[in-house]
């Protein structure tokens, strides 16, 4: 079985680039201020070993240490994204979103030496959890590498999450390709997105196609 496991991000090559995605996971953009937006709570985001309100600063503490230049030619962070299906939400809290995002950033991220921000965010019709994985290893300096065989890795593993709380909807037998055609959002997709919202749909047709 497998999970819905989103990389098709851009990653932040600039500091400031870097300090507007973490600040999108937690809702703390100008723009998301003055909507009104609520992307989680204090209970929902967390980060390994660092501080999860400035954690932009952590990365870039990490790469200094290790002499990684913040000058925009390289890659500072990557973002990533775990969705589960709507019609899972009855069985599903926020609470339990967090320990599996928890139990996954552990696996695949902290416990191989990045640093590390998620948080589930409360304002979609499904719930999902942001990633922001720091791209210099805090013991090594080296950079994070991730290929086809890992994403297989970490959807096969979200899948086996999904299926130990029952949620039967957020799961597939077969495993998704990235899509090479970027299919037409439609109407309703595009308001939510122009409201810093997103919908599973969205999320999904970002990354990938059935094969």
């Amino acid at each position: 079985m497998f999970g819905n496991v989103n990389v098709d991000y851009k990653p932040c090559k600039t500091v400031k680039q870097l300090t507007r995605a973490c600040n999108y996971i937690l809702g703390r953009n100008p723009e998301q201020i003055q909507q009104g937006v609520v992307k989680t709570a204090g209970n929902l985001y967390f980060a390994f070993d660092g501080n999860r309100d400035n954690f932009a600063d952590d990365i870039l503490l990490t790469r200094r240490l290790f002499g990684k230049p913040c000058n925009g030619k390289n890659n500072l962070a990557y973002k990533m994204s775990i969705s589960f299906h709507p019609d899972d939400n009855e069985h599903l809290t926020y609470e339990q979103a967090f320990q599996i995002a928890k139990e996954f950033a552990e696996k695949y991220f902290h416990s191989r030496g990045f640093d590390v921000l998620f948080a589930v965010h409360t304002d979609t019709e499904h719930i999902h959890a942001h990633f922001i994985i720091g791209n210099c290893n805090r013991d090594t300096g080296k950079a994070f590498r991730r290929n086809q065989r890992d994403l297989y890795e970490m959807s096969e593993f979200f899948g086996q999450q999904c299926e130990k709380y029952g949620l039967t909807h957020s799961v597939r037998e077969t495993f998704y390709s990235e899509n090479p055609c970027q299919q037409k959002e439609k109407f309703g997709e595009i308001q939510m997105e122009k409201k810093g919202k997103e919908s599973f749909k969205s999320e999904l047709r970002e990354v990938i196609d059935i094969e």
